[in-house]
């Protein structure tokens, strides 16, 4: 899926506190929970030497995840930016290496640091399965994708869709999850 310039959502209803488990996804991908784990009993980071040994990797690292959505339950939202390891602008650079301001401009986040993922909202996008029209919910199947359902669908259901998809094969998603 891809996420388009058009959205109209309130920061309240952004989650700041999750990584993805996969080392690139797009903007736009639903995910699901895979663990949120405060006191790092998953090991996430690795201890630094000659330290206490609660001291962890230097670099900021999130010990809540989550993955792309291959279910039907535990569906948080859609991410907002692409998780990258590289970034395409300059070419080949590190993502975790590159300026913040950089990473903004291009909606990047580095692989392994939180992204903002959606639970409620207005999104364009494009990239899913089926013909939308107004009022037709949006699932996600046991693939990943995200699909064009019938009004009275509950199973897998992330949002309804609000329009009839553009020449540019985008189409208008209230996102609904959680």
């Amino acid at each position: 899926m891809k996420l388009k310039p058009f959205r109209d959502y309130s920061e309240h209803e952004v989650i700041n506190l999750y990584a993805a488990e996969e080392g690139e996804l797009e903007g736009g991908s639903f995910v699901q929970f895979v663990y949120f784990d405060p006191d790092n009993q998953q090991g996430v980071g690795a201890v630094m030497p000659n330290l206490a040994p609660h001291a962890h990797a230097t670099d900021f690292v999130a010990n809540a995840r989550v993955k792309a959505a291959d279910g039907q339950t535990g569906i948080v939202g859609l991410t907002l930016y692409d998780i990258k390891t590289t970034l395409q602008y300059p070419i080949g650079q590190p993502a975790y290496l590159a300026d913040p301001v950089l990473l903004a401009e291009q909606q990047v986040v580095p692989s392994g640091r939180v992204v903002p993922i959606l639970k409620r909202g207005m999104v364009e996008i494009s990239g899913f399965s089926g013909a939308p029209y107004a009022g037709a919910a949006a699932t996600v199947t046991s693939g990943g994708i995200l699909t064009v359902s019938a009004p009275n669908t509950t199973a897998g259901r992330v949002g309804t869709w609000l329009s009839n998809s553009g020449a540019d094969g985008a189409a208008l998603l209230q996102v609904s999850c959680l």
